[in-house]
């Protein structure tokens, strides 16, 4: 029990920091004149860094070892928030944000691969739901954060410093042995992963490209268009509560219904909230409408692709 708080801990304040940087630089962006592409670019740095991270951390831990890794690339990502606090330029962005996804792949694999090895088949299942909950938690927390501070000033890239930072601390005092390396040479076969998960694979593609899309540039517009930061940072914020629920939600209407009528019903109603949205910033409604079709974005999004809740939302 206190080695998995102990993990949960960790990765709860690894979210928190993560979703709190990955909002704090698409407003920061804004403010430093960055255009929309370069924004952008800067959002899709993280996701090249934890593709290469999937592919080669892994190599690490089986090296060093979990706690090992767990240490050294959370000291890196700790410090990453910094550079883009001290290098204002796109590039260095686009590189820095790369570091941090590089570096959350290999935090990610040591908790999920130490939570997998600690679970039993009949605890399995619970330990999961917990761990997704818990990035969820996380990821409402770092929202709530933002609007705390001076988005202009260096105090909020500080703050995910120190959180980051403290994710280490937990599992640095695990008093437990860190699990065997073992099935290390195992190689996925794509090609018929592909074949067997078809619709799912090609709608992932698109709605994970629609979903960061928003994530990376929304906070900015709504900044831009309002010029009130703290609402930017809610209604970016709204769509984590709701994404809890649909979890419950969307299994339940899988289970009965057919899974692709659930797909297919899920996307339209987030498309239908997104346009929404476009058409009701430019003319500042309620704060309210927009949460509301915050809420419905991210609580349609999700089950859209029939999948967990990941850690790197």
């Amino acid at each position: 029990m206190t080695t998995l708080l102990g993990l949960l801990l960790g990765f709860g304040l690894m979210q928190m920091g993560n979703t709190l940087q990955g909002t704090l630089l698409s407003v920061r962006g804004g403010i430093e004149s960055f255009s929309p592409t370069q924004i952008g670019a800067v959002g899709a740095g993280f996701w090249v860094g934890i593709v290469i991270g999937s592919l080669r951390a892994g190599k690490l831990v089986q090296a060093v070892g979990h706690i090992r890794v767990f240490l050294a690339l959370g000291a890196i990502a700790s410090t990453a928030p910094l550079l883009h606090l001290l290098i204002i330029n796109p590039i260095a962005w686009v590189a820095a944000r790369a570091l941090t996804g590089f570096c959350f792949a290999g935090l990610f694999i040591v908790v999920e691969s130490w939570l997998n090895s600690a679970a039993t088949d009949q605890t399995r299942g619970q330990i999961l739901s917990v761990y997704a909950m818990t990035g969820l938690v996380g990821g409402i927390a770092g929202q709530l954060l933002l609007p705390a501070t001076d988005l202009a000033g260096f105090r909020p890239f500080c703050i995910v410093a120190i959180i980051i930072a403290f994710a280490s601390v937990p599992i640095a005092l695990i008093k437990a042995v860190a699990p065997a390396h073992e099935g290390g040479g195992v190689r996925i076969n794509l090609k018929g992963l592909y074949k067997a998960v078809a619709l799912r694979t090609r709608g992932r593609l698109l709605v994970r490209g629609d979903h960061k899309c928003v994530l990376r540039l929304g906070p900015d517009l709504c900044a831009t268009k309002r010029s009130r930061y703290r609402r930017s940072c809610l209604v970016h914020g709204e769509r984590y509560p709701w994404r809890v629920l649909d979890g419950l939600a969307s299994r339940r209407l899988s289970d009965r219904l057919h899974r692709p009528r659930v797909i297919i019903g899920a996307a339209i109603t987030a498309t239908a909230s997104l346009f929404t949205m476009m058409a009701l910033v430019p003319d500042e409604p309620s704060r309210w409408i927009l949460y509301l079709c915050a809420a419905i974005f991210g609580g349609t999004i999700v089950p859209s692709l029939q999948r967990g809740n990941g850690p790197c939302e």
